[in-house]
């Protein structure tokens, strides 16, 4: 007997009264806010065409952003260390600067860089550990305390106000203050940002001696900071 029963049924286990013990199963827990939700969402390709390809796409944008993160900063290490040697054996000369310490950002500006990126990060690990239960990492999680999806939640929750204020207090900051205009400005992607990661590429596979310098920002903060914007876009979409 497959004891199947209508939902109006007070026994049924997806009785309203009853939902929370039996997403539970799959999703420790999950209690009566948990049922509210919409979880198991449509993402097959013929039930909705839209959904399918915005989670195809918001993947795999994921996927290759850090992926080539990856990549950049292991070949980056690799260059470093690299030339570090070689000025050890006296292979080759070390540059001296004026300085070795310069102020990009003010305490506000790295108090809104903070904020934004761990209450993103936040809000991207909890999230998947809701939508992806039985992926090896979150189990190994769960299995370290039963009761670690309620921690969850609620990391998830002030993440979640954190990232609002922030964002709303950052497009403030950017629109409506000089410091946050030239901010702004600074971090527009701009065609030397290509030729810079070009000749960086050359410069960590040795085909060329000479690093490209920079100015305030490059290629890789600007990319950081505009992958955070459309993560941020892409997170605020009702769903």
């Amino acid at each position: 007997m497959h004891n199947i029963k209508p939902s109006s049924d007070s026994t049924s286990s997806v009785s309203k009264s009853n939902l929370a013990v039996t997403c539970g199963k799959c999703h420790p827990g999950a209690n009566k806010r948990f049922t509210t939700g919409s979880v198991h969402v449509a993402t097959e390709q013929k039930e909705d065409p839209l959904l399918y390809w915005i989670s195809y796409i918001y993947v795999l944008l994921i996927s290759t952003i850090i992926g080539g993160m990856v990549l950049h900063n292991l070949l980056d290490f690799y260059r470093k260390s690299k030339r570090k040697l070689m000025i050890r054996r006296g292979l080759e000369t070390e540059e001296h600067f004026g300085h070795t310490l310069y102020v990009r950002m003010t305490l506000a500006e790295r108090i809104q860089h903070a904020s934004l990126l761990t209450s993103f990060f936040t809000l991207v690990v909890t999230g998947f550990m809701l939508r992806y239960p039985e992926a090896f990492w979150v189990v190994t999680i769960r299995n370290l305390n039963a009761g670690i999806f309620d921690l969850r939640g609620l990391l998830h929750r002030a993440a979640a106000i954190v990232l609002v204020v922030a964002s709303f207090y950052h497009l403030y900051y950017i629109f409506f203050t000089e410091r946050g205009k030239q901010l702004l400005k600074d971090l527009m992607p701009r065609w030397n940002d290509v030729t810079d990661a070009l000749a960086v590429l050359k410069y960590n596979f040795g085909f060329s001696k000479t690093k490209p310098k920079f100015g305030r920002f490059s290629y890789i903060e600007k990319s950081e900071y505009w992958a955070l914007v459309w993560g941020n876009l892409v997170m605020w979409q009702p769903g």
